[in-house]
């Protein structure tokens, strides 16, 4: 389940998110938000210590909504979600973008998610990637041998 909080970010950030959002065709700005979180949360991106060098102006805030486990994670790490979400969306955007948005990572298992299988196959279209390549989640093998067929 979703929970709505307000942070705020360079206008940057959120023209970034935007463009991404409408690129990969997600649900909506959090979504794009989220993809980052997670990509991140599991070391695909790095941010080291970019909020020290980045500059925080031009700062507009807005609600989005994360999970549970994305909050969790963010108020483990980072004293500030602002912060956080800065370094976060900096690392992402600084990343190769299949890195970022080419690859499902799935907190439920593929197999039981349609809409994450859809998500699959339509990647692998898209970056000409195989199955394989774009899911983390081994334990859906079963979907991977579906999906090849």
């Amino acid at each position: 389940m979703a929970t709505s909080i307000l942070i705020s970010i360079p206008t940057k950030q959120w023209d970034w998110l935007q463009s991404m959002t409408r690129k990969h065709q997600l649900k909506d700005i959090s979504k794009a938000m989220r993809i980052c979180i997670t990509c991140h949360a599991v070391g695909d991106v790095n941010s080291g210590d970019t909020a020290a060098v980045m500059p925080m102006e031009n700062l507009q805030e807005r609600e989005i909504e994360l999970s549970s486990l994305q909050i969790d994670y963010i108020q483990r790490n980072y004293s500030d979600v602002s912060t956080a979400v800065t370094c976060i969306v900096d690392a992402c955007a600084n990343a190769d973008e299949y890195t970022v948005f080419g690859v499902v990572r799935c907190k439920s298992s593929i197999v039981k998610c349609k809409g994450a299988q859809d998500a699959v196959i339509d990647i692998g279209k898209r970056y000409e990637k195989d199955v394989e390549e774009v899911m983390v989640d081994a334990k859906d093998i079963e979907f991977r041998k579906n999906a090849k067929e």
